[in-house]
């Protein structure tokens, strides 16, 4: 079960849904990185780099997380092939914030992955979410350092912590 306002909410209230291009859930999945992931206007949000952008050969499979039938969340599984996926664009809307949400978000999108054979979860986390990480069972582990060489190429200080979990 998840806290929401409180209240006891359950499972069942959730729902993570792949995004098809273009649909309705697409909008909000992009509605709500763009605003609450990078915080940009829609003038400086490019919709086609969020989509297409991978910093290594992966499937990616954008979710949206809905509570009661309202978007709420996003994650994008990138499965590398190997038994490991990357997960990107992890975002809760501004005004459902501190509500268990995220919590609900992680622990759905590794059931999935683990439906789908991924053994492992891998993410960069910015210095200011790595409790969030820790209290889903994340560990510090460098599992790509190709890609903190992308991000130091970028300029981007301090660097992301690369964590991971192993899925049971």
């Amino acid at each position: 079960m998840a806290e929401s306002n409180n209240k006891n909410t359950f499972r069942a209230d959730y729902e993570l849904t792949p995004v098809i291009l273009k649909s309705k859930d697409w909008r909000d999945f992009h509605e709500i990185v763009r605003t609450a992931l990078f915080e940009q206007t829609s003038e400086e949000y490019d919709v086609e780099s969020v989509d297409t952008y991978l910093p290594r050969a992966a499937k990616r499979t954008p979710l949206l997380l809905k509570f009661k039938d309202q978007a709420v969340g996003t994650i994008a599984i990138d499965d590398l092939g190997d038994g490991r996926a990357v997960i990107r664009l992890v975002a809760i809307s501004n005004e459902h914030q501190g509500k268990g949400h995220g919590r609900v978000l992680l622990s759905l999108a590794a059931e999935m992955a683990k439906v789908s054979g991924i053994g492992e979860l891998c993410v960069n986390s910015h210095s200011a979410k790595t409790a969030f990480y820790r209290n889903a069972g994340f560990v510090v582990y460098e599992w790509g350092p190709e890609e903190l060489e992308d991000w130091e190429a970028d300029g981007a200080s301090p660097l992301p912590a690369q964590m991971h979990l192993k899925l049971a």
